[in-house]
């Protein structure tokens, strides 16, 4: 829920008895989930804007050993846009344009994008949801704080692996105007005849993470992802304004939908627990 911060429903599976595992807490790749950070920290620290120009260009870097070299390549569609081009920032987000992004990732430096999306709740640390101090809010027994967000490029189009929580709650940013606050997953616990409160939840303190400005023009991009972008055909007959983008990894091995209204964010992500490409009937 937007504006309290509470988790009203959570399904982390399709069958409890088959197995207890919450994939809601499961550590996976975002994909282009994790793209609204990366625009958001170029409009929030270095002032971009919807018409700048951003270069869909070829990239050719240095891999993960000597002998690799790193040639990420936009999806394939039907209507591609001009390659190589400087297209505009804002089309960068509606179509999802890796090389793109990248670009513009390589203009600002990943730094600022990751701290960004920690300030928004967002760490990737496996077995837990930390908040926008860092602090831990929940996490599953026995684990501890290890691995995060890594400062390399591909982070910036959803290299680094998330839980649903902590994106799902990011996302709520962008529609309180930039404000953040630490979920509630239970508010309240009664006795057995409800006649006395045995733990209630603190109240979540809000926390501007972001400028309101720049929430909005999120919210701009992101509805026009619906309606011309990467989510258009998801929306069809949804009169009300959604704003939504959508996440897909390599294979696909997941593919992640991230949709709100002022009310309520919903997170979906589909997957295999052994991470085998998804395969379409």
């Amino acid at each position: 829920e937007v504006q309290t911060g509470n988790i009203l429903a959570l399904c982390g599976g399709n069958d409890f008895n088959e197995t207890q595992y919450n994939r809601a807490m499961a550590s996976r790749s975002p994909g282009s989930g994790f793209k609204p950070f990366t625009y958001a920290a170029a409009m929030e620290y270095f002032h971009k804007d919807f018409f700048d120009k951003i270069c869909n260009c070829p990239l050719n870097l240095p891999g993960s050993s000597s002998n690799d070299r790193w040639v990420p390549k936009n999806f394939r569609e039907e209507n591609p846009l001009p390659f190589p081009a400087l297209i505009p920032f804002s089309t960068g987000l509606i179509r999802s344009v890796n090389l793109a992004t990248l670009n513009l990732a390589r203009s600002i430096g990943i730094k600022p994008i990751v701290e960004l999306a920690n300030e928004m709740g967002v760490w990737g640390n496996p077995g837990m949801v930390r908040d926008s101090d860092g602090e831990i809010w929940f996490r599953k027994p026995g684990y501890k704080i290890k691995g995060g967000l890594v400062p390399l490029l591909p982070t910036a189009i959803g290299a680094s692996d998330v839980n649903l929580i902590e994106l799902a709650n990011a996302y709520a940013v962008f529609f309180r105007g930039g404000i953040y606050l630490r979920p509630t997953l239970v508010s309240e616990i009664r006795s057995t005849y409800g006649e006395e409160v045995v733990y209630r939840s603190e109240e979540a303190l809000p926390k501007r993470v972001l400028s309101e400005d720049t929430s909005n023009k999120m919210l701009g991009l992101m509805r026009a992802v619906t309606k011309i972008g990467t989510a258009k055909i998801s929306m069809r007959g949804i009169e009300q304004q959604v704003a939504c983008k959508t996440g897909t990894s390599d294979g696909p091995r997941d593919v992640s939908m991230w949709c709100g209204t002022p009310e309520i964010v919903i997170a979906v992500r589909f997957g295999m627990d052994d991470y085998r490409v998804i395969e379409i009937p």
